[in-house]
């Protein structure tokens, strides 16, 4: 694979370093090969959504989740646009446990419903209203690149492919 596809599997490794575990282990906690594992974190392969996440429910650690969703989400980002394309994390200490931020609405509630709503957070990571999410992310930035490409034929005085006859009956 290229470039963002090593990016997940750096960002897949360290996962694994951080929670001191091997290859292996996670294999078995997300049902998924040991070579596949190892395959994704060489860029041997691409991720797909559903492998994706597999990994995910495999790291407890929100944090884990986070930074293997961003590097995931980084590598959709299609050539043409990556400098004008930047995916970051929000602030999520609310979601971590940690003290809020002064600025934080969440800041005012008490800290029995707080913890309420980042349990919430934490289940919605878990839904497959995200995985949605990352399919329709992936149409928008693969919709984009198409777009930006025919801005550029059009540039170059290309006019963009016939459309296809359609079949005979």
């Amino acid at each position: 694979m290229g470039r963002f596809a090593r990016t997940f599997g750096a960002a897949l490794e360290a996962a694994i370093q951080r929670r001191r575990s091997n290859r292996a282990a996670l294999a078995r906690a997300c049902d998924l090969a040991p070579s596949t594992i190892g395959d994704m974190i060489n860029g041997e392969i691409a991720v797909s959504e559903k492998n994706l996440a597999r990994i995910l429910h495999g790291f407890p650690d929100v944090r884990d989740q986070v930074d293997l969703l961003l590097a995931y989400l980084r590598g959709q980002v299609p050539s043409s646009l990556r400098s004008a394309v930047t995916i970051e994390a929000a602030d999520t200490q609310w979601l971590l446990g940690e003290a809020p931020a002064a600025a934080d609405p969440l800041a005012a509630l008490p800290p029995k419903l707080r913890d309420e709503v980042a349990s919430i957070a934490r289940r919605m990571a878990e839904d497959a209203q995200l995985r949605d999410l990352f399919g329709r992310t992936v149409r928008y930035l693969d919709g984009e690149e198409e777009r930006v490409g025919r801005r550029a034929n059009a540039g170059l005085g290309l006019r963009p492919p016939a459309p296809p006859l359609p079949a005979p009956e």
